[in-house]
């Protein structure tokens, strides 16, 4: 049996596991997620061009869904070259966060009807097979508007017969 610390680079394909516990003879890996400041399971983005759908799942995006976030990133663009801050847009919830979360939504429901349950505030919950829950908030990552938009991934749920372990450190 060995231990392997994986690199942070594995996270952008979507594997978050920090410490591997392989069994030499088996074929069989267990991961460990050591996290000591936060519960995020990921910071996924979306983008103008970023096809989340086939990177995530390997389902492109809709040509709906292109057309849905265009105007939005068109917005942000703007707000860029004008060296926009975040805090100073005037309606950023109603004209960024609302519509990008209503086509990330819509699109998910698309590739998979009845995937998810949702409030298009700042957060997504999404609801899967097998008791798995996933909270996705949506915010910036910097002070000045940029042309993307994070994704905190917490996770809410997991199926029964998944060991979790959490120690909170004093």
């Amino acid at each position: 049996m060995g231990l392997q610390l994986q690199s942070d680079n594995k996270g952008k394909d979507g594997d978050v596991r920090d410490v591997l516990i392989i069994r030499s003879g088996l074929s069989r890996k267990i991961g460990l997620s050591v996290k000591h400041n936060h519960f995020a399971v990921e910071h996924s983005r979306l983008a103008k061009s970023l096809d989340f759908g086939e990177k995530w799942f390997d389902v492109k995006c809709s040509s709906q869904y292109w057309a849905d976030i265009k105007p939005i990133f068109k917005y942000l663009e703007a707000e860029k070259k004008s060296d926009s801050k975040w805090n100073e847009l005037p309606s950023k919830k109603q004209d960024v966060y609302v519509p990008l979360l209503q086509a990330f939504m819509n699109e998910l429901h698309h590739s998979n009807t009845n995937a998810y349950n949702a409030v298009p505030r700042k957060m997504v919950e999404l609801y899967l097979d097998g008791g798995w829950q996933f909270s996705f908030r949506i915010h910036n990552a910097s002070t000045k508007v940029e042309t993307s938009l994070k994704f905190d991934v917490q996770i809410i749920g997991v199926p029964v017969d998944v060991v979790y372990t959490e120690c909170r450190w004093t």
